[in-house]
């Protein structure tokens, strides 16, 4: 059974460095996505009315 690994970075901290690393230490046999969000070029959101 493959492993699900869950990464979010944005592009200060790149999501695909950590999937090197990870997949360097453990294989490839994971199951892994990303997301990458866009701070610190946009402000962050967290959804509530300032």
């Amino acid at each position: 059974m493959r492993k699900k690994i869950a990464i979010m970075g944005d592009r200060f901290m790149l999501p695909e460095v950590f999937r090197e690393k990870i997949e360097k230490a453990c294989g490839d046999n994971l199951d892994i996505r990303t997301l990458e969000a866009a701070w610190p070029d946009e402000p962050m959101e967290f959804g509530n009315a300032a």
